[in-house]
C-alpha cells in the first residue's frame, strides 16, 4: 500500500500554521475526526480513510495538491484503526 502526499508534477504544500504538510495534517486531522468513520462502526475502514484524506488534502490546498492512496487488488478493504469511546 502506498500512500502519496501528491499526484506527479505536484508540489506537496506546507503552511506555518499547521506546523507540517497538508498532507500530515490530514492524516492528524482525520485519525481524531469521528466523522472519517462513515459508517458508525467505530473502526474507519482504508476506503474511508482513503475518502477523508483525499477530501481533507484538497481543501486545505484550495485544490492544488491531490492525495492518492493505492493498493494492489489483491487486499480488500479492512479496517485502519480503532476510534476511541471518548473523542479527544
Amino acid at each position: 500500500m502506498v500512500f502519496a502526499s501528491s499526484l506527479p508534477r505536484e508540489m506537496s504544500l506546507e503552511d506555518p500554521r499547521w506546523r507540517h504538510s497538508a498532507f500530515t495534517k490530514a492524516i492528524l486531522d482525520t485519525f481524531q475526526d469521528q466523522t472519517a468513520d462513515r459508517n458508525g462502526d467505530g473502526y474507519p475502514s482504508l476506503t474511508e480513510v482513503h475518502g477523508q484524506l483525499t477530501e481533507k488534502v484538497k481543501e486545505l490546498t484550495r485544490g492544488r495538491q491531490h492525495a492518492s492512496v493505492k493498493w494492489p487488488p489483491t487486499i480488500n478493504d479492512f479496517n485502519f484503526y480503532r476510534l476511541d469511546e471518548a473523542p479527544r
